[in-house]
């Protein structure tokens, strides 16, 4: 059963396909991603209904195992996973937020998988990056 979930078996992490803001129906992802700030990146990813399944945000480590160094986009095929624009046209890699934060600075580090990937710190106030889900597979 196609559950738009992606399992990379050199991290033994499953990813949600989609971002939030988006719907996995019928084998395709709906809709657009939702850009947003970290802090409400954290508050809808600490919910009840996607707590309780497992899924958080990942950590700038466990994202970045997704880039290609100095490449734009992931290490699966395109079209796989996190696709969080509607088209092709508006580009399919973007900024996603990790759950990595420097409280003192008041910043989260975000992957970045256009143009050249890497990671950088933002503004926990700053808006626009994405959110996607992972869960540990469990052995």
């Amino acid at each position: 059963m196609d559950l738009g979930e992606w399992f990379d078996a050199e991290t033994n992490l499953i990813w949600q396909r989609y971002c939030l803001g988006q719907a996995w129906q019928n084998g395709n992802i709906s809709g657009q991603g939702s850009q947003m700030t970290w802090t409400k990146a954290t508050e809808l990813t600490n919910a009840k209904e996607i707590k309780d399944f497992g899924w958080r945000l990942p950590t700038e480590k466990k994202l970045a195992s997704l880039m290609l160094p100095d490449k734009e986009g992931y290490k699966t095929e395109q079209g796989i996973l996190l696709c969080c624009k509607k088209t092709k046209e508006e580009g399919q890699y973007a900024t996603f937020w990790t759950s990595t934060t420097q409280k003192i600075a008041q910043e989260a580090s975000v992957v970045v998988f256009k143009r050249q990937s890497k990671v950088r710190k933002k503004s926990l106030n700053s808006y626009g990056c994405f959110c996607c889900l992972l869960i540990e597979k469990k052995c």
